[in-house]
């Protein structure tokens, strides 16, 4: 009796498993990319021209400032595109690129936005905006500039207003190089 019922139990779970199987079903969802999004600031080459591929660039040199004297100055123009697909926190940061002398000191540089109205590529009268603050060259090396937020796909156009005060006889030939640095990072 005992191993009738063992062997009734037996075939009444397989059959159960046999069922169970029977009704089983699948589905699938097929081909599911991820594709991450881009951070990528890039320069305009002409500044008076628009911001199509062929006037993007990745880097951009200023010319050299020469001929520094007392009370100097000097301004230099630049715009950016946000080519990536995120929206950005942006910064501008000065990094020395050679051998640093007291000028980095006495050199100081005004950052501005600047809104080219006429989109001439000329800080005209009038385009200057407010002031995003001073900052000597040395200061700037461990100091950013928050230039704010900065859109996917928009352009940033800055002014960039270099000088010194009074500046001594030691300052005389001396140079420095700088390298500056748009960091862009996701908000």
């Amino acid at each position: 009796m005992i191993l009738a019922w063992f062997l009734g139990g037996l075939f009444i779970g397989f059959a159960g498993l046999v069922v169970a199987a029977a009704f089983q079903t699948r589905g699938q969802v097929k081909g599911t990319s991820f594709i991450a999004g881009s951070a990528e600031i890039v320069f305009y080459n002409d500044l008076s021209k628009p911001s199509d591929e062929s006037n993007l660039v990745n880097e951009r040199f200023f010319s050299p400032f020469e001929l520094i004297g007392p009370n100097w100055s000097d301004t230099r123009l630049v715009k950016i595109y946000n080519k990536g697909t995120e929206d950005l926190k942006l910064s501008l940061v000065a990094e020395l690129s050679g051998t640093d002398s007291s000028l980095s000191i006495n050199l100081s540089v005004e950052v501005f936005n600047w809104d080219d109205k006429n989109n001439n590529g000329v800080l005209d009268e009038g385009e200057q905006e407010a002031s995003l603050g001073t900052k000597t060259l040395k200061q700037w090396q461990t100091s950013s500039f928050d230039l704010g937020s900065f859109e996917s796909k928009t352009s940033k156009a800055l002014a960039l207003k270099f000088s010194v005060g009074d500046i001594t006889d030691e300052l005389q030939k001396s140079n420095v190089t700088y390298n500056f640095v748009f960091n862009g990072e996701t908000e």
